[in-house]
């Protein structure tokens, strides 16, 4: 795949929010994944380092992504039938609380 990037200064980057940043005992966390200029794009979310890919969805409503994990997590934009994709987003990063049994100890 041949993917078209803008010059330096006018690259479109995505965006990535999370809703909170630590993930309670038995719960998750919401990623949106944003672009300034979204028509049609997919949107696609990475985790850890080196970044694999872990899913990608459909937009312009489908750029909310739910996860259980902690990890660093990124995204970007593409068009894939126009070879576009955005920069990819700043890092965000998840941290998992866990459940420690003592009695192992």
């Amino acid at each position: 795949m041949v993917a078209v990037l803008l010059p330096t200064g006018h690259e479109i980057k995505a965006n990535l929010k999370a809703d909170r940043t630590t993930i309670p005992v038995g719960g998750s966390v919401s990623l949106t994944c944003s672009v300034n200029n979204p028509a049609g794009l997919t949107y696609e979310l990475f985790r850890g380092r080196p970044p694999i890919s872990m899913t990608t969805v459909a937009g312009p409503s489908g750029e909310v992504f739910s996860t259980t994990e902690g990890g660093i997590y990124s995204c970007r934009g593409f068009k894939k039938e126009e070879n576009f994709m955005t920069s990819a987003s700043d890092d965000v990063i998840i941290y998992k609380i866990g459940v420690v049994d003592w009695k192992k100890f």
